[in-house]
């Protein structure tokens, strides 16, 4: 039997159920493993991602995955086009993650950059459903070089769900996140958790001060989003905040678009002369640029600060 009639009978093996699809397959797999891939390679080609389809291959995938892995990269290498090639790309990384996250980690820190990206998001939601959180620490404790993006993809959909968990858990020294993985798990999680987070990350070890800064702008600009009062009562109440002029303007920069007056009339009470000064011109800048009119007409019922704008070229 030639390829196409190989995948004319898994077509119709298909019409009646998975089951007889696994058959056919398991036949063919020990007749020639190399014809089997070439089937399930135009199977993507042909059908793309499908349930059905993942039941297809798994069984085959796991014995060249837990066999000769070169078979494996060798199939996914022959299918050409790049939508069927991503495909097979996030099934096998479905069905070897939930089977063996390490190994499959390991294989991903294989692929290349760009392909990492591809399966590592779909990687993390499967690892947490089969795994839970355990699987965090497993991977956390592997020196794959996918370690890190992965930990990342999986605690941001932690983070979705239970944002104060997947905060507790960036934390951890043993996690060693990156800091833009830090940055999307804290937006989430001051949502929830308002002030106390910046007291947990002031506490947290392996962290330097610069770090901390970055999240911590982040996390002011996403707190603002949410609840921009909250955050404006708390870091006038916090002495040591004032210095960092990026979180001021995230603030700045949220209160602006409900209310640009009171947005202006806040950055009036900043004790810090140089933030304040800044911030009034920032902010005012980024009012023009909106509504330039009432930008001006603020301007002209508060001519105390004209020579301040006018230094600033506005």
């Amino acid at each position: 039997m030639s390829l196409a009639d190989y995948l004319a009978a898994l077509e119709r093996a298909l019409r009646d159920g998975g089951q007889p699809a696994v058959v056919l397959c398991s036949h063919l797999h020990m007749a020639s493993p190399e014809l089997l891939g070439g089937l399930l390679e135009h199977a993507f080609l042909r059908w793309g991602d499908q349930p059905w389809l993942h039941e297809v291959c798994a069984p085959f995938l796991r014995r060249w995955m837990k066999g000769d892995v070169r078979l494996l990269d060798a199939w996914l290498a022959g299918i050409p086009r790049h939508d069927a090639h991503l495909n097979a790309l996030r099934t096998v990384a479905a069905i070897w993650v939930a089977d063996d996250p390490v190994a499959a980690l390991a294989w991903t820190g294989r692929l290349a950059e760009e392909k990492q990206g591809m399966v590592l998001s779909s990687m993390g939601e499967m690892l947490l459903l089969s795994h839970g959180e355990a699987a965090l620490w497993q991977i956390a404790r592997s020196d794959s070089a996918a370690r890190e993006p992965l930990l990342n993809a999986m605690l941001e959909v932690l983070a979705d769900e239970q944002p104060a968990r997947a905060w507790q858990i960036a934390l951890s020294p043993q996690m060693s996140l990156s800091k833009e993985g830090m940055q999307a798990v804290a937006a989430r999680a001051v949502r929830v958790k308002g002030s106390r987070a910046f007291a947990e990350l002031e506490a947290a070890q392996g962290w330097q001060d610069n770090e901390k800064r970055a999240v911590a702008a982040v996390m002011m600009s996403a707190w603002a989003e949410s609840d921009p009062a909250s955050a404006a009562a708390w870091l006038v109440e916090t002495p040591g905040q004032w210095e960092n002029a990026t979180l001021v303007s995230g603030l700045a920069f949220n209160l602006l678009e409900a209310d640009p007056s009171a947005a202006m009339a806040w950055m009036e009470i900043i004790p810090e002369e140089e933030v304040r000064l800044a911030g009034l011109q920032s902010v005012w800048s980024r009012w023009a640029q909106a509504d330039l009119a009432a930008a001006q007409q603020w301007r002209l019922e508060h001519p105390a600060h004209e020579a301040l704008l006018a230094e600033g070229g506005l």
